[in-house]
């Protein structure tokens, strides 16, 4: 999987902690902290909810399939024409955070207690089944849904002849609502409560009316969109986050700059990361620099060194960079309500390359070429490697038509300059 380019630095979903214009933005997913923080509570089970038998007991399954997503929220990011994939660099990063009971097990305690399996029993019975099976907590609920359907007449008239044709159409709109509780084992209290509401609906016109869905099924999807809602007040999830990193106008770096906007439209973090830190360090006064470092690091999860390198490039340009290191601040506080869930984020580092400013050659051909690189500037020195096409190389120098290169296993040689481009 791939972090996606878009054309052209960071804010959760749609917002970016840089207002100004971007040369390239990276979307990808981070892992977000629940709304509600289920503090000691690791042993969970889902009763149906209360109200319709078989809506009920659709809501808990669904909640339950939510609830074992290892990376919910992760989904396919449409492009113009293709879908493309979605990734996080996280370390540690996932969703599935509590060990759940299975449906025929806690039938089984709900009917030696002769309880009803619907839903409908209130938080002293809860916590007595949820002793039983030595449970931290209980998620149950209650739901209804509503039906309507709308007429709608549509005209349309024939410009050449005039002549007039309706269309009736029935749009079926379903209204599907729910309230989750979350019932404490050891107090029989409610930790958590939230309310939740979806729109369902579909639309057929003339003879096709008759095959629009029934009102259950319609009912289904919405409690089916709700669920999803319940999961992410009491669980982590991850977010879509733009990235926007700004160009570097600085001559002297402007074209290494380039090269690692290219690396992150290939989702390279690691060589665009060694190009912002070599400038940074060359520079400890360029803010853009410093605030791509700090875009790179939060990206991988690193929100210590997030918030360093932000900070740096705040006190530089307080208004441009201020609110991401504000950012970065709530994400490490993030961290550690994840960490009490048991989501421990494995904060990544990135590598250094001394040659990461070196200006770039690449070789002319494919890969299936070789090129002669030699020992010395001149034809008739030694052959050191023959080297691929289409492959990049660091400077090291010129001299007159050859140009020296490194190599790999720290080797250096010559390549006349008809070989690169």
């Amino acid at each position: 999987m791939q972090c996606l380019r878009r054309a052209a630095f960071l804010l959760a979903a749609a917002a970016s902690l840089s207002a100004v214009s971007a040369s390239e933005t990276v979307e990808c997913f981070i892992l977000k902290a629940p709304e509600k923080i289920l503090d000691g509570v690791k042993k969970v089970a889902i009763l149906p909810f209360e109200g319709d038998e078989a809506a009920g007991r659709a809501m808990a399954d669904y909640i339950v399939a939510n609830l074992m997503e290892e990376q919910r929220g992760i989904r396919d990011i449409s492009g113009f024409f293709v879908k493309k994939e979605g990734k996080t660099f996280i370390g540690g990063a996932r969703t599935n955070v509590f060990d759940l009971v299975e449906r025929t097990q806690l039938d089984k305690i709900m009917a030696e207690q002769n309880l009803s399996n619907s839903g409908a029993i209130n938080e002293q019975q809860a916590a007595q089944v949820g002793k039983i099976l030595g449970l931290d907590a209980i998620v149950t609920g209650t739901l209804s849904y509503s039906s309507l359907d709308e007429q709608e007449t549509n005209t349309y008239k024939n410009p050449k002849t005039g002549q007039v044709r309706y269309e009736y159409c029935t749009i079926r709109k379903v209204t599907g609502k729910a309230r989750l509780k979350i019932i404490s084992v050891n107090t029989a209290q409610i930790i958590g409560t939230t309310d939740a509401s979806q729109v369902s609906s579909q639309k057929k016109c003339d003879e096709e009316r008759s095959g629009l869905p029934p009102s259950s099924e319609l009912a289904d999807a919405a409690f089916k969109s709700i669920a999803g809602t319940f999961v992410n007040y009491f669980a982590p999830s991850f977010t879509l986050v733009k990235y926007k990193f700004q160009s570097i106008r600085a001559k002297e770096f402007k074209d290494r700059a380039k090269a690692a906007e290219e690396a992150l439209s290939r989702g390279d973090l690691d060589n665009a990361f060694a190009v912002y830190k070599a400038v940074y360090d060359a520079d400890p006064y360029n803010a853009t620099a410093a605030g791509a470092v700090g875009g790179l690091y939060d990206m991988v999860g690193n929100y210590d060194k997030a918030l360093e390198y932000w900070k740096i490039a705040a006190e530089i340009d307080a208004k441009e960079w201020g609110p991401s290191a504000a950012w970065a601040e709530k994400e490490i506080a993030m961290a550690k309500m994840l960490a009490n869930l048991g989501v421990q984020i494995t904060p990544r580092e990135f590598g250094q390359k001394a040659d990461a400013l070196a200006q770039r050659v690449t070789t002319r051909g494919r890969k299936n070429d070789r090129h002669e690189a030699r020992e010395a500037p001149n034809a008739g020195s030694a052959v050191v490697a023959r080297v691929p096409g289409d492959t990049e190389f660091a400077v090291l120098g010129q001299e007159g038509e050859w140009v020296k290169v490194k190599l790999l296993g720290g080797k250096e040689g010559y390549l006349n300059k008809s070989m690169v481009k």
